[in-house]
Formats: C-alpha cells, sequence, structure tokens
C-alpha cells in the first residue's frame, strides 16, 4: 500500500486478469504489453483484501477521524449501581494543533432522569501515534490508530482507567473503558459510526 498507483492499476486490471487466473497477458485498447507495468498489477486481488488494505491506510493518521459521528454508550456498573446509556453525537474538529473532540448527548440511567452531558478532550498527533488530552491540556493517554485496535491506559490514583480501541470495522469503530478504583467500578463501550 505504499504506493497508491501501484495499488489503483492493479484494481483496475483485476477484473480482467482474474479470469485468466492472474496470467500475465496484453489488456486494454492500448495493448499493453505484459511488462509494461510491475508485477503487481498483474496480480489477481480479491476485493475483500483491498478493502482490508484500504480500512488499515485510513487509519494511519489523525484526520481520518475528522468528522460527525453518531454515539452510543452503554455503561455497565460492577459494583451493583445503575447502568447507563449516552446517546449523541461526536464531532472531531480542526483546531490549532490537532482535532478538538466533543461529545454530546443524553445521559439515561436506571431510576433517575434524563440528563444533557457533553464533555471534550484534544487529540493531537504525535509522531505516528495519536496523543489525546484531557480539555484543560492535561494529557491522557497515547494510541496506535494504524492497526485494527489499540490499547492503552491512564492512572489517575486512586483510579486506573485503560482502554482498548477497536478499528476492525472502520469506518465504524469502538472504545471500551474498564475503570477500577475504591469507588469506581465500571466498563463504558461506545459505538461511533460516521454521520
Amino acid at each position: 500500500m505504499a504506493d497508491l498507483s501501484v495499488w489503483m492499476r492493479a484494481v483496475w486490471f483485476w477484473p480482467r486478469l482474474y479470469a485468466r487466473g492472474g496470467e500475465r497477458a496484453s489488456v486494454g485498447a492500448g495493448a499493453i504489453s505484459s511488462g509494461a507495468l510491475p508485477p503487481l498489477a498483474f496480480q489477481a486481488i480479491h476485493p475483500q483484501d483491498i478493502c482490508k488494505q484500504m480500512k488499515g491506510a485510513r487509519m494511519r493518521d489523525l484526520v481520518a477521524f475528522e468528522g460527525t459521528w453518531a454515539m452510543e454508550r452503554e455503561i455497565t456498573d460492577h459494583s451493583g449501581g445503575p447502568d447507563g446509556r449516552l446517546t449523541g453525537r461526536c464531532v472531531f474538529a480542526p483546531e490549532a494543533g490537532g482535532l478538538r473532540l466533543t461529545e454530546t448527548g443524553v445521559l439515561e440511567m436506571a431510576g433517575l432522569a434524563p440528563m444533557q452531558a457533553e464533555r471534550s478532550y484534544f487529540w493531537r498527533a504525535q509522531g505516528a501515534e495519536i496523543a489525546v488530552d484531557f480539555a484543560d491540556g492535561r494529557f491522557f493517554h497515547t494510541f496506535d490508530p494504524r492497526g485494527e485496535g489499540a490499547e492503552a491506559g491512564h492512572d489517575c490514583a486512586p483510579d486506573r482507567y485503560d482502554v482498548t480501541y477497536d478499528f476492525s470495522r472502520w469506518p465504524e469503530w469502538t472504545a471500551t473503558w474498564r475503570v477500577r478504583g475504591p469507588r469506581k467500578d465500571y466498563t463504558s463501550l461506545t459505538r461511533y459510526t460516521p454521520v
């Protein structure tokens, strides 16, 4: 995937060459001779493999997150307290040096009236990784968005926050937080879908 032009030629020739079993052959109106393009252009590539490569390629930088996402969060309290559900929007808006993430929605918890909820973080590129800061600028955690998933953690004594990002169904993705501490014991699963 390093050379998009090679990938594009492979996709362009795939339907014709796949029918011939991936043999090298002259194709197209210009009768491009075998050897005129790199070998990759003459290999049969299955469309599912191309989709997997494109999913990974879109995750290579911070810009892939820019925009508006529908957000659904399920909060499971493991200490016997009420579970919750947050439904709303998450916007990644460009701001000097990165993206401002703003979540807004309605939080519903068993036995309580629905509440308006909002929070904000700042995401910035840190090499190939993404650094996440709290709204006030304090560092939160970093993760590598290039694969199908990533893990990170944050100590906020006496509590511990661990997150697992899942990008395997990009552009849909999830963030699962497991939070433990003397007064906290919950899991928060958030699903993000592009709007």
